[in-house]
């Protein structure tokens, strides 16, 4: 740059290195040690001609740095507190020189150490805002809904990278282990026990007992669910789960459900899982877009958590006991799960992950008259689905035909069915078999039954939402009140 500088009283003239202007350097004139402070400090009163006549007009108009070279030069005689330096540039004082200050009534002093040159080889700048700042606070943006992720969220996104095609052709991730996980209880007699008497329970009632016995059946039919010796074979990461039933109080529907939350010696596998963030699509935007167009759709995963598989090394965590081989005369053996399970903290958000990671997978092998529907596809997967259920429109039946094909083949890559498809257009169900449409609904729409979805009941033959009261029957006293 050219410039120099030099001390008042001194002789010696020192080359600047490169500078870079800055109107925020700290003001610090109020550390200066004056003549007087210096004179009235015994330890150190003999350097104080040393020293210039403060001048309350001067103002820092320069921070030197680690490449001033030797101008960083110093010396001082002193052994203890406050040492007076000797600097190419002037006398310095480092400590205090007000021995009678009460220390508790001075305010604490800020070090401010600054890297002026943005190629510095320690401090480096960058934009913080890579577009301007808006001026109306109450702008709207697409994330100010969204929350930040936690230490653990970020993890566990970070677990989920992992997620890949195992040999089956299925999508396969881990179960996302807290860092602290290193071993599990081993609480396989306190599981059994329990097991045990839930099994006899389930024997009293043979209605339930036929459909445990069938749901079971269709998760070892699908490889959801598989037998293992358990004779010893246990290690540090082996974790018995309960099982117990759940009937829907609406459908009658009764599902194997997996207690993950059930805890010995303080320690249960949901307490060992990370949840993960949110990954749900809001449901106020889901259903808004829903009817955004002429033609809407509705279509739903099947079995959604066991169509992505658990790594091999994670599976022991989900042994469970039932039946040998699923008849309730025989004994009880030990089974283990190889998909996600309904029950564990974990398997909403990486289902969800799956999901989407499926959608946007390679399209060869798509038939070239889906082509065009990919992109509007994948939108559908990724931007319409709230849990299982994707909720579709489009500007024509054609479209909707083909947003529906192309999306039902890109996740059959990985052997996902997306099946019971309704639509309030004749030719979109027509498009399809009967085996993959919603149960009740045919193409002439006669006497088509209405269909929850979302917690919203949607007349198809109308085209209209519904809201339905169940008053629900309880005695006329204050308590049924």
């Amino acid at each position: 740059t050219g410039l120099q500088i030099k001390g008042v009283s001194e002789d010696r003239i020192f080359d600047l290195p490169p500078l870079t202007e800055n109107e925020f350097i700290p003001d610090t004139t109020k550390n200066v040690a004056t003549r007087e402070m210096v004179a009235r400090n015994p330890s150190i009163s003999m350097y104080a001609d040393c020293y210039l006549e403060f001048d309350p007009r001067a103002e820092v108009g320069i921070l030197l740095g680690l490449d001033c070279g030797d101008l960083l030069y110093s010396s001082t005689d002193q052994r203890t507190t406050p040492f007076v330096h000797r600097t190419y540039l002037g006398y310095a004082v480092v400590g205090s020189i007000c021995p009678l200050a009460k220390v508790a009534s001075q305010k604490p002093s800020v070090a401010l150490r600054t890297a002026m040159v943005l190629d510095h080889d320690h401090f480096a700048t960058t934009d913080c805002f890579t577009k301007p700042i808006s001026r109306d606070v109450f702008e709207g943006h697409s994330d100010d809904e969204l929350g930040g992720l936690s230490r653990e969220d970020a993890k566990f996104l970070d677990i989920m990278r992992q997620i890949h095609i195992n040999e089956e052709g299925h999508l396969e991730a881990p179960l996302p282990l807290k860092e602290n996980v290193k071993r599990m209880p081993d609480n396989w007699v306190a599981v059994f026990r329990r097991q045990k008497t839930s099994l006899e329970r389930l024997k009293r009632d043979p209605v339930k007992l036929d459909l445990c016995v069938e749901a079971m059946q269709k998760n070892l039919d699908m490889k959801h669910v598989e037998k293992i010796d358990d004779d010893g074979n246990r290690n540090e990461m082996t974790w018995y789960i309960p099982v117990f039933t759940v009937t829907h109080p609406k459908k009658k529907k009764i599902r194997l459900v997996f207690d993950s939350a059930a805890a010995y010696r303080g320690v249960s596998l949901n307490s060992s899982l990370l949840s993960g963030p949110d990954q749900n699509n809001r449901l106020r935007e889901v259903l808004t877009r829903f009817r955004e167009q002429r033609t809407a759709f509705v279509a739903d995963v099947e079995s959604m958590f066991h169509a992505f598989h658990v790594n091999v090394e994670h599976r022991d965590l989900l042994r469970f006991y039932w039946w040998d081989d699923n008849l309730p005369e025989k004994p009880i053996v030990t089974y283990r799960a190889r998909v996600h399970i309904f029950g564990n903290t974990s398997s909403p958000a990486v289902a969800i992950l799956c999901l989407r990671a499926a959608a946007r997978s390679d399209i060869s092998g798509i038939h070239p008259d889906l082509l065009p529907y990919v992109e509007a596809a994948r939108e559908y997967i990724i931007s319409h689905f709230y849990c299982d259920d994707g909720l579709g429109t489009a500007a024509s039946s054609e479209d909707a035909i083909g947003i529906l094909s192309t999306a039902r083949t890109l996740l059959s890559n990985f052997k996902i069915h997306l099946h019971k498809i309704i639509s309030n257009c004749p030719r979109v169900l027509e498009a399809f078999p009967i085996s993959e449409r919603a149960a009740g609904y045919d193409v002439e729409f006669t006497d088509a039954p209405t269909h929850r979805t979302l917690g919203i009941t949607w007349d198809v033959t109308s085209d209209n939402f519904i809201i339905k009261i169940d008053v629900p029957k309880r005695p006329f006293t204050r308590r049924g009140l």
